[in-house]
């Protein structure tokens, strides 16, 4: 009867699988470390840092068992993906890739969780700190997987997969945003409270109209022979990065600095170098905002690339049959490709690099500005969340509906 029920209302069942899901998570991310004072935290709830690291679905507002979120998890997925790209789909078994993955996980968790253990203040003071850093790092590591695996879950049985983990935890970390909006109108910062808003909007509209705008290449369909052969394109996103961009850049941030962290306690003779590299990469100072956009225009340009996998298009146009007019199969119809998914993710890259910039270039020299600079790239980024978790329950539905349909070709 239950599976049934399930059965009849999956999409239902779905949500409640991820609500569960979520339950989980928060209760995790409250989780306080062994041996660590409650409320040990590395960063106040609205710094650079923290922000960053919300941005992977971690915390280093109040240390717990999901600090890490999927950050090493990201790391390692994007690092497999863009040294991936340009190789055949059966160079590299799908077993093998995972088993990279996740050693290049456990190698970058490890990093960020010694990082973490180092500056934590422990109960036990400092008669077993190296025991105490082990034990911490351990659990650190254990927790970031175990979020995968709860991504992992939620994308087979419910609706989001890990997208919906680091949505709730941005949503979560984003509780002190308007009372701090209030406060400053409040204070008299009329113009730049109502510039951050404006271009918040804005910058909502622009990226949901971008993810569904596409480039549409006439195609010829060996396979269809009549009047909608004079319609066939090949689709290609004009936001082909989407928001990935603005998300990774924020980690990418993030692993110099735990690994600052760590180096820290190693060589702590080094503590004005470590400072220094600390400081240019933070997005409170003009060298750290330059380094954020430089790193969202180049990562806008790579996911274009990632997202569209040129050399597996190609190869599949060319066993189909199916090619580009005007174009030849093979070396040409890749080439003309690149240079189509060049341009695109200029554009791509540099439009996310100036919406997500310009904010934190103009609050340059004001604390209480900074604070509120980076509101318009984190709402693009749950904006394409969103979008794309819509995209994923419109599909759902589409697929019961026609489900009698496919049941009766097998």
């Amino acid at each position: 009867m239950i599976k049934a029920f399930i059965h009849k209302h999956s999409q239902l069942s779905r949500i409640v699988f991820t609500f569960l899901i979520v339950i989980l998570f928060i209760l995790g991310r409250y989780l306080p470390l062994p041996n660590v004072p409650l409320g040990q935290y590395l960063a106040q709830k609205q710094s650079a840092l923290n922000l960053a690291a919300s941005v992977a679905g971690g915390s280093l507002s109040q240390i717990g068992l999901f600090s890490l979120g999927l950050g090493p998890w990201m790391y390692a997925m994007i690092l497999v993906r863009l040294f991936g790209m340009g190789k055949q789909n059966n160079s590299v078994s799908k077993k093998r890739m995972e088993i990279r993955q996740n050693l290049l996980m456990v190698v970058i968790a490890v990093i960020q969780g010694l990082g973490i253990a180092f500056s934590l203040t422990y109960t036990s003071g400092q008669v077993n700190f190296l025991a105490m850093v082990a034990q911490s790092t351990l659990i650190l590591v254990a927790g970031a997987f175990v979020l995968v695996w709860l991504g992992n879950q939620n994308a087979m049985y419910g609706v989001g997969g890990p997208t919906i983990i680091v949505l709730t935890n941005m949503l979560l970390s984003q509780d002190q945003t308007f009372p701090l909006f209030v406060k400053l109108w409040n204070k008299g910062h009329y113009v730049f409270v109502s510039f951050i808003v404006l271009w918040t909007l804005l910058a909502i509209y622009w990226i949901s109209v971008s993810e569904k705008a596409e480039y549409r290449i006439k195609m010829q369909r060996v396979s269809i022979n009549s009047q909608l052969a004079e319609e066939a394109y090949l689709p290609i996103k004009v936001n082909t990065s989407a928001g990935m961009p603005l998300m990774y850049a924020f980690t990418m941030l993030m692993l110099p600095q735990y690994l600052v962290m760590l180096l820290q306690n190693v060589y702590p003779k080094q503590d004005k170098l470590w400072q220094s590299i600390t400081s240019a990469l933070t997005t409170d100072n003009l060298i750290g905002v330059l380094i954020y956009i430089l790193i969202i225009f180049l990562l806008g340009i790579a996911f274009s690339y990632v997202n569209l996998d040129i050399v597996n298009q190609t190869e599949n146009l060319r066993k189909s049959g199916d090619f580009i007019d005007g174009i030849r199969p093979g070396k040409p119809t890749q080439a003309y490709l690149s240079r189509l998914v060049a341009r695109l993710g200029f554009f791509s890259g540099l439009t996310l690099a100036l919406v997500a910039g310009i904010p934190l270039l103009v609050g340059l020299g004001n604390a209480e500005h900074l604070l509120i600079a980076n509101v318009s790239g984190i709402y693009i980024m749950m904006t394409g969340m969103l979008i794309t978790i819509m995209d994923q329950m419109a599909t759902s539905r589409l697929m019961k509906r026609y489900r009698g349909l496919f049941e009766s070709d097998q």
